[in-house]
């Protein structure tokens, strides 16, 4: 019974997550998910978990995937690549230009 409520409220879910960037509504699923799977007790409820959790690791999936995309027509525009790439690089050469320091000052 609960499982497939859950299943039949993924597409609204779904809808909600990629056309208005609502994740957390994936992690409140997850959250129902969780407590309905402590009562599991057989195998087709565990099969109905599966599913559900299938499902929503796939709208996960395509939800990150509109975030790295950046400013095309189905993202969100919220992630700039070369930005993080930049920053990632920056805390890269700060992280091993202090390290050289430490390496250095240790070694005198």
């Amino acid at each position: 019974g609960q499982y497939r409520k859950v299943m039949s409220q993924m597409e609204e879910t779904k809808i909600e997550v990629l056309s208005q960037a609502k994740p957390q509504l994936l992690t409140q699923t997850l959250g129902k998910v969780s407590q309905l799977y402590r009562g599991v007790e057989a195998p087709p409820e565990g099969a109905l978990d599966s599913q559900v959790l299938l499902q929503i690791s796939e709208i996960g999936l395509a939800h990150t995937q509109r975030l790295a995309v950046g400013a095309g027509s189905n993202s969100y525009g919220l992630f700039n690549v070369e930005d993080f790439a930049k920053r990632v690089l920056k805390a890269i050469d700060k992280s091993v230009h202090t390290s050289y320091i430490q390496f250095d000052n240790q070694n005198k």
